[in-house]
C-alpha cells in the first residue's frame, strides 16, 4: 500500500514538473490562426435615422456602444440585427441602437456582419 502511494506522489510530482517547465502562452490566436487576422470590412450605412442618445447617459455624461451582428438583404436593407454587446451596460446604448439599425440599409447586397455604433458626446 505504502509502494502505491509512493509511485502515485512519484507520478504527480513528474506531471507538475513538466507542467512547470513549459512558459505559459497568451498567443493562442496567433498559434492556431495560419495567417494574421484581417481588418473586416464594414458595408457602408446608406439610409436610415440616426439613433438617439440615451436621455440618462447623455445627462451624466457617459458615452458608450452597441454591437449588433447585422444581416442584410439583396437590396441592402437590414433583415435582422442581433445585439450582441453593449458597453456600458444599463443605459440603454442597445435598445436604442436597435430601433435606429432595423431601418438602415447599407451597400454591399446580401451579407452578414458585425458593426458597432458608437455613441459620442461633443
Amino acid at each position: 500500500m505504502r509502494d502505491r502511494f509512493i509511485l502515485i506522489l512519484a507520478l504527480l510530482a513528474s506531471g507538475s514538473a513538466s507542467a512547470l517547465a513549459e512558459p505559459p502562452t497568451t498567443d493562442l490566436l496567433y498559434r492556431t490562426t495560419p495567417e494574421k487576422l484581417k481588418p473586416q470590412e464594414f458595408p457602408a450605412k446608406l439610409s436610415g435615422p440616426n439613433p438617439f442618445y440615451p436621455e440618462r447617459a447623455q445627462e451624466r455624461r457617459i458615452e458608450g456602444s452597441a454591437t449588433f451582428r447585422v444581416t442584410t438583404g439583396a437590396d441592402g436593407r437590414v433583415v435582422k440585427a442581433e445585439l450582441i454587446g453593449e458597453e456600458p451596460w444599463g443605459y440603454a446604448f442597445g435598445e436604442n441602437a436597435q430601433k435606429a439599425i432595423d431601418q438602415w440599409t447599407f451597400g454591399g447586397g446580401a451579407k452578414t456582419f458585425t458593426y458597432k455604433v458608437m455613441f459620442k458626446l461633443k
